[in-house]
């Protein structure tokens, strides 16, 4: 026997067709002498497949967009990116307060970089509030971080498959409710994956 609606191969026994739910047994007379209808023939049971689909896509969206935001991307390492002074000290960002996201650094880091590189590190502090102008004495080394890509591609991938087994069971689940047949898990996974 085969379903009437998707052609697949079901057991005559069976009330609906294991992969699209519809009904084998519609608008025959059950034992209790109620005529039985389709599922697809009542409105929230269409309502719940549209809803469940628009939630799959939605999910899968959300996936792929939150891992396309978070793309590593190189950055500047503070500890290890340098200036070096035109006297010809060097000195590390973050060992003196000095931070940068940029390829350059911005007004106030440049300002306490031509500050630390003419008073050294010692008197720095002394003069860094000052409004003292001094010309550019200094060359900016910076350091870039080589982005890890392959933890990042590897957490994309489980947080796609879990989202992929959430959606497999939220299925099963409402085929479960919805018309009441006893889940067959290993068939539904095959189905879904082959």
């Amino acid at each position: 026997m085969f379903c009437e609606k998707c052609g697949h191969k079901v057991n005559e026994q069976e009330k609906f067709c294991e992969k699209c739910g519809f009904s084998l047994k519609a608008d025959k007379i059950n034992n209790t002498g109620i005529q039985t209808k389709n599922p697809e023939d009542k409105a929230w049971f269409r309502f719940f497949k549209v809803a469940y689909i628009v939630g799959y896509v939605l999910s899968i969206l959300l996936v792929v967009g939150i891992s396309i935001s978070t793309i590593p991307k190189e950055k500047i390492d503070d500890a290890l990116s340098t200036i070096k002074c035109n006297n010809g000290k060097t000195y590390s960002l973050s060992r003196n307060n000095l931070y940068t996201s940029n390829s350059i650094l911005d007004y106030s880091e440049d300002k306490n970089a031509r500050i630390l590189c003419q008073y050294d590190t010692v008197n720095y502090y002394n003069y860094l509030y000052s409004n003292q102008q001094i010309n550019k004495n200094y060359t900016f080394n910076p350091f870039y971080t080589t982005p890890n890509y392959k933890s990042w591609a590897i957490y994309s991938l489980v947080a796609l498959l879990i989202m992929w087994l959430l959606l497999i069971l939220i299925r099963i689940g409402f085929l479960y409710i919805a018309i009441g047949g006893k889940p067959n898990w290993k068939k539904e996974f095959l189905q879904t994956w082959f």
